[in-house]
């Protein structure tokens, strides 16, 4: 493709050996702003792509001949900065680790997939293409320089040097945020769902332990009518800061939404969930005070719940910790509850103001 033009509709190549999804592809994409051709094969796909460029690729996996991989290193030897989304519902990690590797893939999405993961794979594809372009275009003013002050080897070189750095940086960046939630620094939603359905498969798949913890910052509309909203944000911040102080690496703490939290805990038990909620209780209810001189109690109330036999979906285990956390809510705040099989159970704790 030539330079970015944000006037221009962005236009997709969808390749997939259903025509259904083709379709619901189409005209998802299409009421998302974009023009979009479908092809049923790879060699369909080739001869589109012959007639003319395209700003993405999304390509399934399996397709009739040769792969969906294979289709997407066909469309990058043409256009090498063509951005490319693979799809793919055999989700074994050697097939990931080609897409990313030989295929150069910029973005995943397994099957099934709902419209709006469909737009986000997409939208991050071109983000992906974008930077690519701009660092051509980079690239290219600055060999003009180079060949205009061939004498000064050394400055090509150090400028060469800040080329890729510059570069390695903004892929980097473009990275964090694009799952990172700006005010808090905790993950953000759209990571989180996705994150929980790959730890579900996993602990179901190897028996393993997994938990998940929902916090919710009590009485928060209250900061923010008394102490204004940029008050409640600084609570907001600080509750998030004790959250990923006391997280592990493996751990994922995300901002839910709003005011309400959430902790994916792979490896834990329930007891071992429980722990830590009321620990994370107690450092946000002592440590949590002040705010620019003023004292405002902060305190929290939490749900917990663990991985059984009973969760089918992702929203199975949100839907049990969320409901443990409105019990907490609805019954003292400042509290654990913990979901188990025979109802609901209040963490015991030393240390709450009654």
């Amino acid at each position: 493709m030539n330079n970015i033009d944000n006037n221009k509709a962005r236009s997709v190549l969808f390749v997939d050996d259903e025509t259904t999804i083709c379709d619901v592809a189409k005209r998802a994409l299409s009421h998302g702003g974009y023009k979009v051709s479908v092809a049923t094969s790879y060699e369909a796909a080739h001869d589109l792509l012959d007639n003319g460029g395209f700003d993405v690729i999304v390509s399934d996996y399996r397709l009739i001949g040769k792969n969906g991989i294979e289709t997407i290193l066909s469309a990058k030897e043409q256009y090498p900065l063509i951005g490319s989304v693979l799809i793919t519902g055999v989700g074994n990690e050697e097939t990931i680790i080609d897409a990313f590797t030989k295929g150069g893939v910029d973005y995943y999405l397994g099957k099934p997939f709902r419209v709006d993961q469909l737009r986000s794979a997409v939208a991050l594809a071109l983000k992906a293409s974008d930077v690519r372009q701009m660092a051509e275009s980079f690239t290219r003013e600055l060999e003009k320089r180079v060949e205009e002050a061939t004498s000064e080897l050394r400055e090509k070189n150090r400028l060469l040097e800040i080329k890729e750095e510059e570069t390695t940086k903004l892929n980097e960046k473009l990275l964090v945020l694009s799952v990172t939630d700006e005010l808090t620094g905790l993950y953000n939603y759209r990571h989180f769902s996705k994150r929980l359905a790959e730890e579900i498969e996993r602990a179901d798949r190897y028996n393993h332990n997994l938990s998940l913890i929902m916090t919710d910052i009590d009485d928060f509309k209250l900061v923010n009518d008394v102490y204004g909203h940029l008050a409640g944000d600084m609570v907001l911040k600080a509750v998030s800061g004790v959250i990923i102080q006391s997280s592990r690496k493996i751990d994922l703490p995300t901002r839910y939404g709003g005011e309400e939290l959430a902790i994916i805990l792979p490896e834990i038990d329930i007891d071992g969930a429980s722990l830590r909620a009321e620990r994370m209780r107690e450092m946000i209810q002592n440590q949590l005070n002040h705010f620019n001189g003023k004292e405002i109690k902060v305190t929290v109330s939490t749900g917990v719940t663990s991985f059984n036999p009973s969760i089918k979906k992702p929203a199975d285990l949100v839907e049990s910790a969320d409901k443990a956390l409105y019990y907490a809510k609805k019954n003292g705040k400042n509290q654990v509850v913990v979901a188990g099989e025979n109802g609901f159970t209040v963490v015991e704790r030393e240390n709450r103001e009654e």
